[in-house]
């Protein structure tokens, strides 16, 4: 298990349906902040005597969004939502990653450099409120929806030890009548505990 804190920042859009090319109803982004991020990971499986192996993995992270991009971009109107949009954001999945330097590391040794690609199941937890003003549509949008969908992911790890530090990006799709996208970036620091 990895803990740390992270500077997160993630986006959410909002379409009429779940076609990702329909009409955005809005969309809204958080403005960069440090929060508590914990990471489930399996071990390190390797294919054979290669660099490349996968593992199974699972991160929780938490956000407010209140900056109202799609108002912005169609107006030049910055508008701050009070209060913000909060969304809590779970993945599941499993990652293929290519190792630099040691594959074994342990809490007094070993260093290395990962870089993977993930795919797998995203939880999302949505509720705010979206006043008329800032939708294309002028009409006002009350959010309160647990939704799931598929989720990709790349990342960038660096390890020392159980120390880790991972530049990441991360996107989630769902849909329930309207389409749902969150897309997220982050970086974090921590360090894994073995259980």
């Amino acid at each position: 298990m990895g803990i740390g804190a992270a500077l997160n920042g993630h986006g959410l859009t909002i379409r009429e349906n779940s076609n990702p090319n329909s009409d955005p109803i809005t969309s809204v982004s958080s403005i960069a902040r440090l929060s508590p991020v914990i990471k489930i990971k399996s071990h390190d499986n390797y294919f054979t005597d290669s660099s490349w192996a996968y593992q199974f993995f699972g991160s929780y992270t938490t956000d407010e969004l209140s900056k109202t991009d799609y108002h912005y971009v169609a107006t030049g109107e910055i508008v701050y939502l009070s209060p913000p949009i909060k969304i809590t954001h779970i993945n599941v999945g499993a990652t293929l990653y290519y190792t630099w330097g040691d594959k074994i590391i342990t809490n007094d040794s070993g260093k290395q450099h990962n870089l993977g690609i993930s795919y797998g199941f995203g939880l999302m937890k949505i509720k705010g409120t979206i006043p008329a003003n800032v939708t294309p549509n002028k009409v006002g949008l009350n959010i309160d929806e647990n939704l799931n969908g598929l989720a990709t992911n790349i990342y960038y790890e660096y390890n020392n030890q159980n120390w880790f530090f991972t530049l990441e990006a991360t996107g989630t799709d769902a849909s329930n009548g309207k389409g749902y996208r969150i897309l997220g970036s982050n970086i974090s620091f921590g360090r894994y505990f073995d259980f």
